[in-house]
């Protein structure tokens, strides 16, 4: 097993003490269950947007939107395989990991791994289930665990862009795991682009750390970065834009049509919405682009196979 030692700084005890602070004042806002699905939207265009950012792919967030509402175009976006596959990763987290009690082991990342690109990774099997087990048997802040299973994925895995986003990844899957998604809101991948040198430069510093406090300390930082700016968000909500706000405005039959997708893993299709409302075909598809538009839907497959899901 890898020997990496760490201490538990001022600086790095006031940061956690800080993460509970914002986490608890996030997770205690109130908010309309239709903005806070708006913002998870969002979030998630923010985060596949600075994720291919950090890869020298530059695509707008609009752009990134238009490509998950409408999979299978006859025109897709030429990096649409990427950001689905970042879609479906987050999808796989929230279903599969949230605040869940089982112990990560390396077959649990190498299918997540599968998930992400649809490979695998290659690395020493015994030494990653001694590093895995090593942040999960101590009792530490589920961000100092996070940030230790990214660091061993960091220097388990020969460093490529591949293994470098999967390390985000694997840092977002113990932060689930321990119930820090935050209302699946933070948008850690915006700190790193917005300081990639220092970002660049703590990457190439890691294969000489004995001591990786430093590395504990700086993604401590960008977890603080990301929550201010959720809370944030929080705060605009209460001063929106009035053409965006009717997006949102959601009529009786648009909100129930919702209600059809509480339970998990549900596929709505156009047929259900007529049957459901004794409504035409036009009108339940209607409804439904209003939905997608909204960003609470994403619609899957074409034509007669169209189906529906739930953000």
């Amino acid at each position: 097993m890898q020997s990496f030692s760490y201490t538990k700084t001022s600086m790095l005890i006031k940061s956690l003490t800080k993460i509970d602070h914002l986490r608890q004042r996030i997770l205690l806002a109130p908010i309309s269950p239709a903005d806070e699905l708006k913002l998870q939207w969002e979030s998630l265009l923010s985060r596949i947007h600075f994720t291919l950012a950090l890869q020298g792919i530059l695509v707008s967030q609009e752009n990134i939107s238009m490509s998950l509402s409408s999979p299978g175009s006859q025109t897709p976006h030429p990096h649409a395989s990427l950001m689905e596959g970042y879609k479906r990763v987050f999808d796989f987290l929230y279903h599969n990991w949230l605040v869940n009690k089982n112990v990560i082991s390396p077959d649990d990342l190498q299918q997540f791994y599968k998930t992400y690109c649809g490979g695998s990774f290659t690395c020493n099997k015994e030494e990653l289930a001694a590093n895995l087990t090593y942040v999960q048997i101590n009792p530490e802040h589920p961000v100092i665990q996070a940030s230790l299973a990214q660091l061993f994925i960091l220097t388990n895995i020969p460093l490529s862009q591949k293994s470098e986003q999967f390390s985000h990844l694997v840092f977002y899957m113990f932060l689930y795991k321990n119930g820090y998604d935050v209302r699946r809101l933070p948008v850690y991948e915006e700190y790193y682009y917005a300081n990639l040198i220092s970002y660049k430069n703590m990457l190439t510093r890691l294969g000489g750390l004995a001591n990786v406090t430093p590395w504990l300390e700086y993604s401590a930082i960008a977890v603080i970065s990301s929550l201010e700016k959720t809370l944030l968000a929080f705060s605009q909500q209460n001063t929106k834009d009035p053409q965006k706000e009717t997006i949102f405005d959601l009529g009786e039959r648009q909100k129930l049509i919702m209600n059809l997708l509480v339970q998990p893993g549900i596929k709505l299709t156009n047929k259900m919405v007529q049957r459901s409302f004794d409504v035409s075909q036009i009108t339940a598809s209607r409804d439904l682009a209003k939905l997608v538009h909204a960003g609470l839907i994403v619609s899957r497959g074409k034509g007669r196979s169209t189906y529906y899901t739930k953000i």
